[in-house]
């Protein structure tokens, strides 16, 4: 199969008169995402998100050990920061178990404030939490950060097109919160 026969096949489970539950592989996905796009008169798939001169904040509810030790990795080496005061990158761990009502109305004045330049979630039940916090309608995906991290820009009520990443808590190796937050600045971080 060529791409122009996945995009054949994506087109014509799209542009179908009936419902139809698309399945297949991986390699359809990509296909699938351009063709997508164009039919709702979007751009199609970017590969890197734009880079900002703002920090990022990161909001993290996973507990499990492998986003624990990307939080500490990316603290201990001066990518992010925690604490309310913090001018740079900024950490916030929340408890996803707990009712999100504080943290939620902190996130809400800390986006709001248009102090940062983007948002990475860290579990998959966080940025459900997240996007329920910020009234965000939609998720219009732009690429990847690095592998299993999706970012793109949010259709919001609170941080209309704010670049967010999404990742797995249990995702990625030590650095990987650390290279996200980087590949959203320009310059050092």
């Amino acid at each position: 199969q060529t791409d122009e026969d996945l995009a054949r096949i994506a087109r014509g489970v799209l542009t179908a008169e009936t419902d139809l539950l698309p399945a297949g592989s991986s390699g359809l996905a990509r296909p699938w995402a351009r063709e997508l796009a164009t039919l709702r008169g979007r751009q199609a798939h970017r590969h890197q998100p734009s880079a900002s001169d703002r920090p990022t904040l990161c909001v993290i509810g996973s507990v499990h050990p492998r986003s624990l030790e990307q939080m500490e990795y990316a603290v201990a080496k001066g990518v992010v920061e925690e604490g309310d005061d913090s001018a740079g990158s900024r950490l916030l761990r929340v408890a996803i178990g707990a009712t999100p009502d504080g943290w939620a109305e902190q996130l809400r004045n800390t986006v709001a404030s248009g102090s940062f330049g983007s948002l990475v979630l860290s579990g998959g039940s966080t940025a459900g939490l997240v996007f329920d916090a910020l009234g965000v309608d939609a998720f219009d995906i732009g690429g990847s950060t690095t592998a299993g991290a999706p970012w793109g820009t949010i259709q919001a009520r609170i941080g209309e097109g704010l670049t967010v990443v999404t990742k797995s808590g249990a995702f990625g190796d030590p650095d990987e919160l650390a290279r996200i937050v980087r590949s959203l600045h320009r310059g050092d971080v």
